[in-house]
């Protein structure tokens, strides 16, 4: 989420945030699995170090799936277990420098066989 899509403050994230497809899988998911990070290669001097985490969620029946267009419908349209992996990187200029962020949140699912998510 960037602030062109509404998440500019908390509240804006809160209120568009959750509307994003990947993020509806961790809200109110019934377990969150994180597995072993993995650094990337060294950062170059445009940016800072990234790790990479696998993640499986599994999903909360009781949990409603709100889609694009509004329309909401119970848990059972969600798959049981989803996997993504989290990209995160390091900050390099303040006032965040050393800060570590979510850089990019990945569906895994569609992915060509999952074995980076063995170690969940």
């Amino acid at each position: 989420m960037t602030a062109r899509m509404g998440a500019d403050t908390v509240a804006g994230f809160v209120e568009h945030g959750v509307l994003a497809p990947k993020l509806q899988y961790f809200t109110g998911a019934a377990v969150i699995e994180f597995g072993d990070a993995t650094e990337l290669p060294a950062a170059p001097p445009t940016r800072g170090a990234m790790y990479l985490a696998p993640v499986r969620v599994h999903a909360n029946p009781a949990m409603a799936v709100a889609y694009a267009s509004g329309v909401e419908r119970g848990g059972v349209a969600m798959p049981p277990v989803r996997s993504f992996v989290i990209c995160l990187r390091q900050e390099r200029r303040p006032p965040l420098e050393g800060v570590w962020r979510v850089h990019e949140v990945l569906d895994s699912s569609h992915a060509e066989g999952d074995s980076h998510l063995d170690s969940v």
